[in-house]
């Protein structure tokens, strides 16, 4: 009899673990609570940077609407101002926009646990900005092409309750590494992919740099891990 007991209570609480470790996995993180689906990214100077060093500077990012299918999805089409090539300068644009004008749309996910290549932990929360499909630049002045491609990982550094959150995309030093490497969705690993080629050249890595990064929202909401 107590045996049976013995072998009951193991039961229970192999049970009980795999619950644990159920709601683990599947745990979501995001604002909350989202009552109103919008909110806007802003930023200031960014850089987009290859591996060989190439780079394309856009000074501002003006105000643009991400509009969210739940609490961690979202989509936008990011709107850079004053964009040019990073050498010569001449103005850099997205294909169809006017000049020294990128329009990027993104696909954006709240994340967990964003990493550095070594595993260092750099932030709680994190964010995946994929560009959807493919993005084609073009510098008319140097008969340049760019095609752009892949997921940005960053950091969310605000912490607790407010409208407007700190959002830091950076890279590490390194032409072309991210600082941010990879970060958590539940059980799944979100990886920095972000790539770009130049008139139809292999791809190389790419780093996306963005000071003073904002995501505003027009309601108090709270990063949270539900």
């Amino acid at each position: 009899m107590k045996s049976l007991k013995l072998i009951g209570l193991s039961l229970l609480a192999l049970f009980a673990l795999g619950v644990f470790a159920a709601a683990s996995a599947s745990a979501e993180e995001g604002f909350l609570p989202l009552k109103v689906k919008e909110g806007n990214a802003l930023g200031k100077l960014s850089i987009l940077e290859t591996s060989n060093g190439s780079k394309i500077e856009c000074a501002e990012l003006d105000a643009s609407t991400i509009t969210f299918s739940n609490d961690k999805h979202g989509k936008a089409t990011f709107h850079w101002l004053k964009c040019k090539e990073g050498t010569f300068g001449f103005p850099a644009s997205s294909l169809g926009s006017k000049e020294g004008e990128i329009l990027a749309k993104v696909l954006l996910l709240v994340c967990l646990d964003p990493k550095d290549a070594a595993g260092k932990l750099i932030d709680e929360y994190g964010v995946s900005g994929e560009i959807e499909g493919n993005l084609h630049l073009e510098v008319p002045s140097l008969g340049v092409l760019i095609e752009v491609l892949g997921a940005a990982l960053g950091a969310i550094l605000t912490k607790g309750k407010a409208k407007l959150f700190s959002v830091e995309f950076t890279n590490n030093g390194t032409a072309g590494e991210q600082t941010v490497k990879d970060c958590l969705e539940g059980a799944n690993v979100k990886l920095h992919t972000l790539m770009s080629s130049m008139n139809h050249k292999p791809e190389e890595l790419a780093s996306e740099l963005v000071e003073g990064g904002l995501v505003q929202f027009k309601e108090e909401v709270e990063l949270m891990d539900s």
